[in-house]
């Protein structure tokens, strides 16, 4: 660019990587400013304007009541009372329980743990479809078609047993694991597989039909649990969303505001100045507060990151929205920086919406020169 006064001058655009290294910069300082406003006020205010504590109770008090009709019901079972509200542990005791009923006799028990053996509750899939569910075609269907594949059952009518060597090897992984051989391992594995895809027939029938207990409803109760999921979802979603346009609307347009020649913290830190190309003059207010607006989308991927101080960084990839706000910050950011790459005045798409260069302070300095400013 010239400029044309006494003399003439000219005017370089800062380089492709400088400009990069700005934005990188911007984005950095906007991050961690969303991250306070959304830390140290939004969530707060927002859990206690919408009293998530109560909500989370009631979601928890509901949950429990899940796990207590399916205790009270016999169809999932606990060992430990610190472990009567947790799902894995609870799955892999159940398990246990029903290896435990078709490998050990009537007389057999294991030290420390005195619930397994041949006891009629811990056949738990069973007595879901042959008591609970009057179905008994059902689960003697998925026995055979376990039995096609591997053969361990003799089913006699209603009577199920395991053949007697399958019944030796699984018994022997109780009381001696190690001693297995490499074909009791397999049908330890086997079984344990279809034990699980049974089980899971169960909880498919039980989210289809449901399961009742002393009038509490397990889906209803679910529901609940759900509902709140999704509350507490969008609740990170808007307030990730508020916390940013603050942080946008402090930084990118009352802090540029401000300061002279409307800069912001990064192009101060750096000394760097954005102008317009046809006044060669820094942006007005008005032009300040567009590139505040340009600055919500081009900044957008911030908004992913702000929940992962309440929720684990894997969890953010499940809510849906964010993952919208990530991929269209990320597609626009890229766009951005293909854009820059070809032109000529290493602008990016916000630089060329808004007619406007970045240049180094002292550029900026012989452009007033030129124009007859005393600097």
């Amino acid at each position: 660019m010239e400029v044309e006064a006494a003399k003439t001058i000219n005017i370089q655009p800062i380089s492709k990587g400088k400009r990069v290294l700005l934005y990188l910069a911007d984005f950095f300082l906007v991050f961690i400013l969303t991250f306070v406003f959304f830390n140290a006020l939004v969530i707060p205010v927002g859990n206690l304007i919408t009293n998530y504590s109560g909500r989370k109770n009631e979601s928890g008090a509901a949950a429990k009541r899940q796990y207590d009709i399916l205790y009270e019901q016999k169809v999932m079972l606990h060992e430990n009372v610190n472990d009567i509200y947790q799902y894995d542990s609870n799955v892999e005791f159940t398990r246990f329980c029903y290896l435990s009923y078709y490998s050990f006799n009537e007389t057999d028990s294991i030290a420390g743990h005195p619930q397994y053996g041949h006891k009629e509750e811990n056949e738990v899939v069973k007595h879901y479809f042959f008591e609970i569910k009057n179905d008994k075609s059902s689960y003697l269907d998925i026995l055979q078609s376990f039995n096609k594949e591997c053969n361990y059952f003799d089913i006699n009518n209603e009577t199920i047993t395991l053949k007697d060597d399958i019944k030796t090897n699984i018994k022997l992984s109780f009381f001696s694991p190690d001693d297995m051989s490499v074909d009791g391992k397999t049908m330890l594995t086997n079984l344990q597989n279809f034990f699980m895809k049974a089980y899971a027939e169960v909880f498919k029938d039980i989210e289809k039909n449901d399961l009742i207990n002393n009038g509490s409803s397990y889906l209803a109760n679910k529901k609940i649990v759900s509902d709140l999921e999704t509350y507490y979802q969008w609740q990170l979603v808007i307030s990730s969303l508020i916390a940013y346009v603050i942080a946008i609307v402090v930084y990118f347009l009352l802090l540029p505001l401000f300061n002279e020649n409307h800069r912001t913290l990064a192009m101060m830190m750096l000394k760097r100045t954005r102008i317009g190309t046809n006044s060669l003059f820094t942006l007005d207010k008005v032009e300040g507060i567009t590139n505040s607006v340009f600055m919500l989308a081009f900044n957008l991927p911030i908004v992913f990151f702000m929940p992962m101080t309440c929720v684990t960084f894997s969890y953010l990839f499940n809510i849906p929205a964010l993952l919208a706000f990530l991929f269209m910050g990320l597609l626009l950011i890229l766009a951005s920086l293909i854009f820059m790459l070809i032109s000529s005045y290493n602008k990016t798409l916000c630089d060329f919406m808004l007619r406007s260069v970045i240049i180094t302070n002292d550029d900026l300095d012989e452009i007033y020169r030129a124009k007859g400013y005393d600097i």
